[in-house]
């Protein structure tokens, strides 16, 4: 369905995604990815530099931001029943770590088991975040927490961007994930996808379809109206000029995304959502839940 132009311009992360043996069944329309946002007045107040690049720095100016008191929290950490898979999903990258490895299950991984403990480390231990996390959503928690002015950091994404610049409560800045040692920096993202049928007689309707979609002047000029990030390689040099993009933009090439072409992947979601929050709390135990949905994945419930 696609000319060969188009799809080597995709970006090779997005056509892995796409891909289910070996075959292209899903064409990425559009993207999302994360990024750290920082608060730029509570880290001048806490005498911070510069966004952290690595684990030990994070839990290091988060520790300042909560030691600044009224209410401040270093970090705003949405493991709650919402999308506690994407928060997870952008600090396990950052180690090494990933969902599935080889085309099987890894989620009780020692890299993945590694970050649960640190993200536990950071709420238990040091409580250099908000109360109870492992209950806490993105939308109305960590992002309203941050969007208040009381949170030094939180992940987020463009739709955060237009929020805050909406509300101007906040000066923030974004900045890439730090990595756990210091490496190259991971991103998570997020892609919707056009796909084809087979129905006799629309071949070529459809091959014209996709060659006028992707053509840059169109599916970029889309693209951006609807405030998402692209999917293609001249997209990114044709976003490259909007300096608010250019974290995404640096770390889109290196975006993770969750394993939805296993048709287990709803159900573990589901069950990360329902349970993961857990091993942040001051009894939880991260070793102990990951486990358990390594073996509910293995089982496919």
């Amino acid at each position: 369905m696609l000319s060969s132009g188009v799809k080597d311009d995709l970006i090779p992360a997005f056509v892995k995604s796409g891909t289910y043996n070996g075959k292209l069944y899903g064409m990425p329309d559009l993207s999302s990815a994360r990024a750290l946002f920082y608060n730029k007045a509570l880290f001048k107040q806490a005498g911070i530099a510069e966004p952290p690049k690595t684990w030990a720095e994070f839990e290091d100016d988060a520790k300042k931001v909560t030691a600044l008191g009224g209410g401040n929290v270093g970090y705003a950490m949405p493991l709650g029943p919402e999308e506690s898979q994407a928060e997870f999903s952008i600090w396990l990258v950052n180690n090494g770590g990933d969902w599935k490895t080889d085309g099987k299950w890894s989620i009780n991984s020692p890299k993945n088991v590694e970050t649960l403990n640190f993200m536990k480390k950071l709420a238990v231990t040091d409580k250099v975040t908000q109360n109870n996390p492992g209950k806490t959503n993105r939308t109305d928690g960590a992002f309203a927490l941050f969007g208040s002015g009381k949170a030094g950091m939180v992940v987020g994404f463009s739709p955060l961007s237009a929020q805050l610049d909406t509300e101007k409560k906040v000066d923030y800045g974004i900045a890439p994930m730090p990595t756990s040692d210091g490496s190259t920096p991971q991103t998570y993202g997020v892609t919707d996808y056009l796909m084809a049928f087979k129905k006799k007689g629309n071949e070529d309707a459809v091959k014209a379809f996709y060659d006028l979609y992707y053509q840059p002047d169109q599916v970029n000029t889309f693209i951006k109206a609807e405030g998402f990030l692209p999917v293609t390689k001249t997209g990114l040099t044709q976003f490259g000029a909007d300096k608010a993009l250019a974290v995404y933009l640096q770390t889109l090439p290196n975006a993770h995304l969750t394993p939805t072409d296993d048709p287990g992947w709803d159900k573990v979601k589901l069950a990360v959502q329902q349970n993961l929050g857990a091993a942040v709390a001051p009894d939880g135990n991260p070793q102990k839940v990951l486990d358990t949905l390594q073996q509910q994945a293995e089982a496919g419930s």
